[in-house]
């Protein structure tokens, strides 16, 4: 069993690297959303915790109390998952619900902010300015998000096995090293 969390910046190719893991890799990619939605199979006290803690940040004090358990039912879900299969976890900060286990790989993929505009237009079709507020504001939420929940900065190159620049590499060649960084591992 081998598992990859995958964080990256909101639309840097990171779906594509997914994508391709399944396809040549035979990875089972989960995303937060599938995490959220097994999490709320556990019944209404998961429902109402993964519906409150999206607005954690805007009320800490009120929210602090929830963290601990989103975490504990978010961590339960992504082993429950890793435990199946091979897992590419493609999320923002999944890395840092099992940070104690050695064996599953961390790594961050970093795109340029030109080509991430490019694809969110394209995506969204937006003008170029939207494309960038879009953005700016994603990653703005999430970096404040996992502050909030871990205590930690997503940015911080220290949280992850590697970081791959999209700039300079295929979503192939990405796909291929971390195959290879599996076999390796």
């Amino acid at each position: 069993m081998a598992v990859l969390l995958i964080s990256r910046g909101t639309i840097s190719g990171g779906q594509l690297v997914a994508q391709c893991l399944s396809h040549t890799g035979h990875f089972r990619c989960v995303s937060r959303e599938d995490l959220v939605a097994s999490v709320n199979r556990h019944g209404e006290i998961a429902t109402r915790i993964t519906a409150q803690i999206d607005k954690a940040t805007q009320n800490y004090e009120r929210f602090s109390e929830l963290r601990r358990p989103y975490k504990i039912l978010m961590r339960h879900a992504l082993l429950e998952y890793a435990r199946q299969d091979n897992l590419a976890y493609l999320g923002y900060s999944g890395h840092l619900l099992v940070e104690g286990i050695a064996h599953f790989i961390r790594i961050r993929l970093v795109a340029p902010f030109e080509l991430r505009v490019r694809l969110t237009m394209s995506r969204l079709n937006c003008d170029e300015e939207g494309a960038k507020d879009f953005i700016r504001k994603a990653d703005d939420d999430r970096a404040r998000w996992a502050r909030f929940m871990y205590g930690k900065n997503l940015r911080d190159p220290e949280l992850y096995d590697f970081c791959v620049n999209m700039e300079r590499m295929t979503v192939p060649a990405v796909c291929s090293l971390l195959l290879r960084t599996i076999e390796e591992h």
